[in-house]
């Protein structure tokens, strides 16, 4: 009985403590007596600390900094997730202004997830009726069977490291969490709205910023991350020019980001209604295309054209559909055959288009079949982190230790096996049928252009995937998964009158 007293006197203190918390920092906003009497402790605190001892008072200034972020996101879903938006797509500029290997950008991303799940427990949100609708969508289905699959694989007897496994655990983990708080956020078309316009300004800015670096060149503090490079420099160069990587981690992740925004937004502008916005989503791609040719990524070339022709197939009936893309491949025709051979960006380009006659591409056809039979003989694959640099890392000695697969679906198959590929292919799969489904089933014009928006970045990523290792990179998670949220959230977006 006295246990039991105990227990209950323990659960009275802790619901009386979760209240309190809720009421102070979410429903008033340290608006109160305990939030001045906090602030103004922290006030003569920081004071005193900065007088005295100027390395502590600056480690707390920066955990104040982190509060003052940590707040807004537990009190709102939205602003979490366009926090996760412009964090994964600037804070690499911060590392290199700092020239410090300290900061690793993981640790915030991670640490946004955790603020944005537990977001939805402080503020009592009710989860289940959307959670139940969004666990029988065949999608979800297939996402869980794949992160079920990456558990499996800790025990896959040819793998050798745990921490090998645990990198691509920890990734699938936190795509897995976005995804899930996109879905949980955006509940109205309303709100898909409005984070497809801050998703605008991000990669507007982020794609300014790439072509302020070809014209302008790259900043002292950037020169000096790049003289740090000492492996893999061929890939940085090209036609004589460095290749541009604007805030963002890599080229290639530059190029493929650009790629995927700004398929989204030319189609957006092309089905707004709104003047200014249409103006705003067509002439704000330029910088994104820019930014795209800049990096030197081939295949964001063909990304950007393979979105935008799944567009033109889902409107072909449509007589302005076929004659924008009529003048698009006009266009198009003419800058490959242009007898101008002067501009380095513009070869770049141009190469893209060269197929078999590419010396690169020649190369990674000779290694895929060189490794083909591997796959064939081994069903769950090596184990997770045995390719690449990663296996020379986690897995010395193994038999993919240092093979380049330059493919993430390659790269799949062989860590995880055939089976593990046919899994990632049925997630694809049922991601561009959702799409493709919904479009045709919607008669809302804007809405439809906000489907074919995501269908076509999304199968723009998943065909980049084939050349390059895309889909995972630490920013275009924030593209692809929110995207995948609003097509899986839209057949039960309430019917609300857009303003």
């Amino acid at each position: 009985m006295a246990n039991n007293y105990a227990l209950r006197k323990n659960g009275r203190t802790s619901g009386r403590l979760r209240r309190f918390l809720s009421r102070v920092f979410i429903n008033e906003k340290l608006y109160n007596w305990f939030g001045c009497i906090l602030l103004g402790l922290i006030a003569v605190g920081f004071g005193l600390l900065l007088a005295t001892r100027v390395e502590v008072g600056f480690i707390l200034v920066a955990v104040v900094g982190g509060l003052c972020v940590m707040i807004p996101s537990l009190a709102s879903g939205m602003t979490n997730l366009y926090f996760i938006v412009y964090y994964n797509f600037f804070i690499y500029a911060v590392t290199r202004m700092v020239n410090s290997d300290v900061i690793k950008p993981g640790i915030g991303f991670d640490a946004f997830l955790v603020f944005g799940m537990l977001g939805f427990v402080l503020r009592r949100e009710h989860l289940k009726t959307a959670s139940n609708h969004l666990f029988k969508t065949p999608v979800m289905t297939w996402m869980l069977v794949l992160y079920v699959y990456t558990c499996i694989e800790l025990f896959n007897p040819l793998a050798h490291s745990f921490d090998g496994w645990y990198d691509t655990f920890r990734k699938s983990t936190e795509n897995f969490a976005l995804f899930f708080i996109a879905y949980q956020v955006l509940t109205s078309w309303k709100k898909v709205d409005r984070f497809l316009f801050a998703l605008f300004w991000a990669s507007f800015l982020v794609g300014l910023y790439g072509c302020i670096q070809q014209w302008h060149g790259l900043f002292p503090f950037e020169m000096a991350q790049m003289l740090k490079i000492k492996e893999g420099t061929a890939s940085i160069w090209f036609g004589g020019q460095i290749r541009k990587f604007s805030t963002v981690s890599s080229p290639t992740g530059f190029g493929m980001d650009m790629a995927g925004t700004a398929t989204i937004f030319i189609i957006l502008g092309l089905n707004e209604a709104r003047r200014s916005r249409r103006l705003l989503y067509l002439l704000g791609s330029i910088p994104m295309i820019l930014g795209m040719t800049y990096s030197g990524t081939r295949t964001s070339t063909i990304m950007l054209l393979a979105g935008l022709g799944l567009y033109g197939l889902l409107h072909m009936d449509k007589k302005q559909t076929r004659m924008y893309a009529g003048l698009g491949l006009m266009i198009l025709l003419v800058a490959i055959k242009l007898p101008y051979y002067g501009n380095a960006t513009l070869n770049r380009f141009r190469s893209s288009f060269e197929g078999k006659h590419d010396e690169s591409y020649l190369v990674r056809e000779v290694n895929r079949k060189r490794i083909q039979p591997y796959i064939l003989e081994h069903p769950i694959g090596g184990g997770l982190g045995t390719t690449n640099n990663a296996g020379l890392k986690w897995n010395p000695g193994h038999a993919l230790a240092g093979f380049q697969t330059d493919n993430g679906h390659l790269k799949t198959a062989l860590e995880m096996g055939w089976i593990g590929l046919i899994i990632s292919l049925a997630l694809l799969f049922v991601i561009m049928r959702t799409g493709v489904r919904d479009f045709f089933r919607e008669t809302d014009s804007w809405k439809k252009g906000v489907i074919a928006a995501c269908t076509g970045s999304l199968f723009a990523f998943a065909l980049g995937d084939l050349a390059q290792e895309g889909l995972g990179e630490f920013t275009n998670v924030a593209i692809f998964y929110p995207a995948v949220a609003i097509l899986v959230r839209a057949r039960i977006l309430d019917e609300q009158t857009r303003i």
